[in-house]
């Protein structure tokens, strides 16, 4: 300090430059310990700089999926969808086996034949039966030996009777015809029995 009032003492032929005056405080806060006046003079009093931000680092792993969670409650049951369009045809199916032939159905009038052979000196009878649907409407007796031989039965069957025995009235439709021939003959001789059949009304 005695330099420095020696100096101050000293005459000046105006007064001292700035830039003594800036080193004459530096070296008094110096002296006293402390920096930050000098420092803060030094800069001329602007603020001190503010510092920047660091770029970003690099981003870290993504961490392990966690345990699943547990399911919730259903939700309400969604409305009616419209109706969808018409989707295409099937292929065709394979085609099936043929079934078995069926039952002749009725188609008219038919005739049906029974013949008998009746041994010589005997009588012999046959009935010639309409099929299921039919009735009988006619019906005869033909005999192999006009000559020997005797028609003694030509009549239809009622229910798979003969009319004999039958009280008067209306019965349905007669179903067969019987007939019966004797042959007076030396040797046995045959007899056929034809029903005509139409369909039942």
């Amino acid at each position: 300090m005695r330099g420095l009032g020696k100096w101050r003492t000293k005459p000046f032929g105006g007064l001292p430059s700035p830039a003594i005056v800036v080193a004459i405080i530096a070296l008094v806060v110096a002296l006293s310990g402390t920096g930050y006046a000098a420092t803060t003079l030094v800069s001329s009093g602007a603020p001190a700089a503010k510092s920047t931000r660091g770029k970003a680092g690099p981003r870290g792993r993504t961490g392990r999926t966690g345990p699943r969670g547990a399911t919730g409650p259903a939700g309400p049951q969604g409305a009616r969808g419209p109706r969808g369009s018409t989707g295409p045809s099937g292929v065709t199916g394979l085609t099936g086996p043929r079934g078995a032939t069926g039952s002749s159905g009725v188609v008219g009038e038919i005739t049906v034949v029974a013949p008998t052979t009746v041994g010589n000196g005997t009588f012999g009878s046959a009935v010639a039966t309409c099929p299921s649907g039919y009735e009988a409407i006619g019906g005869g007796v033909d005999l192999n030996n006009v000559l020997t031989m005797v028609v003694t039965e030509s009549t239809p069957r009622i229910a798979g009777n003969r009319p004999i025995g039958m009280a008067a009235g209306q019965y349905g439709p007669a179903t067969a015809w019987q007939g019966a021939a004797v042959n007076n003959g030396p040797t046995p001789q045959s007899i056929a029995v034809t029903a005509i059949c139409a369909p039942t009304h």
